[in-house]
Order: C-alpha cells, then sequence, then structure tokens
C-alpha cells in the first residue's frame, strides 16, 4: 500500500511522507488509474508497520493513508472493510 511510482509516491528522502489523499486521488483519476473492482472488499493487514518491527509509522502519517486507499476503493467500487494498523480489529465478512 506504500506506492512509488511516477504518478504517486508516498516516501519523501527514505521515509513515509505525509499525503494530501484529495490531491493523490484527483491525480489517479486524471491519468484514468481507477480500476473497476465492483463489490470487492479489502482488508489491509499490516499497515504501518516497518521491516525491521522496531517502531509503526505514527498516525500523522498513517490517518491520510487510510483516506486514500479509502477513497480509491470507493472510486473503484469497492469497499475497504477493514484496515489493521497493523492488526486488523474486524471480523473478515
Amino acid at each position: 500500500l506504500l506506492e512509488n511510482s511516477t504518478v504517486l509516491s508516498v516516501f519523501s528522502k527514505g521515509h513515509v511522507r505525509v499525503i494530501n489523499a484529495p490531491a493523490e486521488l484527483k491525480k489517479l483519476k486524471q491519468q484514468e488509474l481507477i480500476p473497476d473492482l465492483a463489490q470487492i472488499r479489502v482488508y489491509v493487514i499490516g499497515a504501518g508497520w516497518l521491516a525491521d518491527g522496531s517502531l509503526y509509522q505514527d498516525a500523522t502519517r498513517m490517518l491520510p493513508l487510510r483516506k486514500f486507499w479509502a477513497g480509491y476503493f470507493e472510486l473503484a467500487g469497492a469497499r475497504l472493510a477493514g484496515f489493521g494498523e497493523p492488526m486488523l480489529l474486524v471480523e473478515l465478512e
């Protein structure tokens, strides 16, 4: 979920940056990069977990990231059913 491409990057100087979710979604719509994911439920597990296991991403970075993905999946016709930061605290449907 940490995209790094020519259209969208959540990284800056080797760290996850605070993104502007509406602006990033607008870029993807303009580039016609929103797929058709109608009727799909998405569960995210492990968001914010750092590979070395020492820390988790802080809320100032995670909240905009969560808003981005919720908006992305909504535009695609899917539903973000759970977003674990890092644990998933909802039951799978």
